[in-house]
């Protein structure tokens, strides 16, 4: 049994440590593209991937191959479709990084609504003054529109109901049963047009890219406020930029990019009413301890029963069961 990592942010002792006590073998590496994942080793039975590419070759390189495992929620990086043909099973680590999103969120839907990054530059220019745009307003009297209401979204809303006058929500694939008490459920027309922050909180597919588009932005509230903490691609930052340089849209909060790391000249990441976080809304020591581990139980799960926890795609059942 062999493992390749194919790349990490810090080290990857932790993985290797688990893997060692499970008499493991592991190859760590740093691959940018299909072509590195494919000379940093031979025969691997399991890849951890963060944001490596694993394309169609990759499975034609390592046909010994049985598991892939995400560290994280995101599998855009993985051809799922080559995964399925192959029979490899893709695995993800959904859940550990709920509580560090949705205090992240709060806190750019809260640093909007007061001003607060802004009213920061502009003291450190010389400005002691309330500032004319935007009208400061109360928050109980001010409405939190979250689009999306899974594990994030739903502690966004208990975090924030406290703070805003009343939280409104759209989501389509949550049953009736399940919505939080904190949210009132709405059509997103109505979301768009009577929410003061509008939040993201949805997976990334062809239906949700571009999904506030410069149709969305005209629906929305005049001085209203964006906060995307989700997938940068969910947001047209063409017809972003034209919302805010008009006015329409008062000030936007992004934590994602559609390209990451975004050209410092880009007019979105040099406008005024744009305050920025380096795709860091999920991170906390603890997050990416619980991810890592997350990510290793999957491919031992796999190894000792047949078949792993958090499927996105299914495999063949394991074979081996801890032999190698």
């Amino acid at each position: 049994m062999k493992v390749l990592i194919t790349d990490y942010v810090g080290d990857a002792d932790l993985e290797r440590n688990l893997f060692t006590i499970a008499g493991i073998e592991t190859v760590v590496a740093q691959c940018r593209n299909a072509e590195e994942v494919a000379d940093a080793t031979s025969a691997p039975t399991a890849i951890m991937t963060a944001k490596t590419p694993i394309t169609a070759s990759v499975f034609k390189a390592f046909p010994e191959l049985k598991l892939i495992t995400s560290f994280g929620a995101s599998v855009e990086h993985i051809d799922l479709a080559a995964a399925k043909k192959h029979r490899v099973w893709v695995t993800n680590v959904p859940e550990y990084h709920a509580e560090e999103t949705a205090a992240h969120t709060l806190g750019m839907a809260l640093s909007l609504i007061r001003n607060l990054t802004f009213s920061d530059r502009a003291v450190r220019t010389g400005v002691w003054s309330i500032p004319d745009s935007p009208v400061l307003k109360r928050p109980s009297l001010l409405t939190l529109g979250l689009i999306g209401i899974g594990r994030v979204g739903s502690l966004v809303a208990r975090l924030a109901a406290p703070c805003f006058g009343k939280i409104l929500g759209h989501d389509p694939h949550l049953a009736a049963n399940r919505w939080p008490g904190e949210i009132t459920k709405v059509a997103l027309s109505q979301l768009l047009r009577d929410s003061d922050v509008v939040s993201l909180h949805i997976p990334l597919n062809d239906k949700t890219n571009n999904y506030l588009d410069a149709d969305a932005f005209k629906q929305m509230k005049q001085g209203s406020f964006i906060v995307n903490t989700s997938h940068g691609q969910h947001v047209d930052w063409r017809a972003l930029q034209a919302a805010l340089d008009s006015g329409h849209i008062a000030g936007a909060a992004l934590d994602v990019a559609p390209q990451e790391p975004p050209a410092v000249d880009h007019r979105i990441v040099q406008h005024p009413r744009v305050m920025l976080s380096p795709h860091t809304a999920y991170y906390s020591r603890e997050s990416d301890q619980d991810c890592r581990r997350k990510a290793v139980i999957n491919i031992l799960s796999w190894w000792k029963d047949g078949f792993p926890p958090n499927v996105m795609v299914k495999g063949k059942k394991g074979v081996a069961l801890g032999s190698g």
